[in-house]
């Protein structure tokens, strides 16, 4: 986009640019004006776009849904440190996790695409999320997705031993 400011003095002027969901880079630039039509010296950029979601189970929303954002060509996510060292550790750019509505989402996303990957865990069972993954593109604009996924199930998973604490082979378990 262009900007115009009409009728400035001459002058040293810092330009800064802002969007409220938009990270922006090189967002602040100075320009020394004279007297007739002047131009930036550096262009103001937009470094990335939100990317939004949601998790609901029954219709219902889910906190703490853990969304992870992977893609495989590199770029820098603006990210929290701490959602960073969780996808780190998943290989992802970065990770969300939902809030009391369910909600996810993901600030600062260059262009590009994407695949999402929910992980939902409740002390030790671990929860059935569908779609498993979700491919996205991030174009120049940010991207609100609605409710992406749903939370259709859980696994539960154990050990059956006798009194002695051995394995007892063949075992059934319901539920």
């Amino acid at each position: 986009g262009r900007f115009a400011f009409r009728n400035v003095w001459p002058g040293r002027y810092q330009v800064t640019a802002s969007h409220p969901k938009w990270s922006l880079s090189n967002a602040s630039v100075v320009a020394q004006l004279t007297w007739g039509n002047a131009e930036v010296p550096d262009d103001l950029a937009v470094a990335g776009y939100p990317l939004s979601g949601g998790v609901l189970s029954e219709g219902k929303p889910v906190a703490d849904v853990l969304v992870f954002l992977s893609s495989t060509t590199p770029s820098r996510v603006s990210c929290p440190p701490v959602m960073l060292e969780l996808a780190a550790a998943r290989g992802a750019l970065c990770s969300a996790s939902t809030d009391d509505r369910g909600q996810f989402e993901f600030g600062g996303v260059p262009c590009g695409e994407y695949t999402l990957v929910p992980v939902y865990r409740r002390g030790d069972a671990a929860f059935e999320v569908t779609p498993a993954s979700v491919a996205v593109k991030i174009e120049h604009a940010g991207l609100a997705m609605g409710v992406v996924f749903q939370v259709t199930g859980f696994g539960v998973s154990g050990l059956v031993r006798d009194s002695r604490g051995v394995g007892v082979e063949g075992a059934v378990v319901t539920v």
